[in-house]
């Protein structure tokens, strides 16, 4: 279980490849910053939204310095959309297109690079907990 107000968590994609340091927004506060104004994102980081209720779950790119790969995902972690290399220049923000629970940015190129991450594949998400790794079945 996801503990509310825990930093970072794991992401463990559909080939096998862990995300280490998946920092969480918990807050309107967090969303609203996101990633933006970073220079760079690493493919062992990214950003995962929880935004608590299932809708469309829009994400506003206002600021943000670096391309991203992003995942829309429904409550059972499978991917519902996935938008490469977003923003393309001149844009600022992308609808889902569908019902979501969760949003994941990721490293741009991730998702090519993985290309198990495709619409309908399963995301694993895992915290450090005892010196040892869980799995997360509940977001809190």
């Amino acid at each position: 279980m996801l503990i509310r107000d825990q930093r970072y968590i794991g992401v463990i994609l559909p080939d096998g490849f862990l995300v280490p340091r998946v920092e969480v927004a918990w807050t309107s506060a967090q969303m609203r910053q996101g990633l933006a104004g970073r220079s760079e994102v690493g493919a062992d980081s990214g950003m995962l939204f929880l935004f608590g209720n299932a809708g469309q779950c829009p994400i506003c790119m206002d600021g943000c310095l670096v391309p991203l790969d992003i995942l829309w995902l429904d409550r059972d972690y499978c991917v519902r959309r996935v938008v490469r290399a977003f923003p393309f220049p001149g844009q600022g923000g992308v609808d889902p297109g569908g019902q979501s629970l969760y949003v994941l940015e990721l490293a741009v190129g991730q998702a090519t690079l993985h290309a198990a991450v495709t619409q309908g594949a399963r995301l694993k998400f895992v915290t450090a907990a005892g010196g040892g790794i869980k799995p997360v079945t509940e977001m809190l």
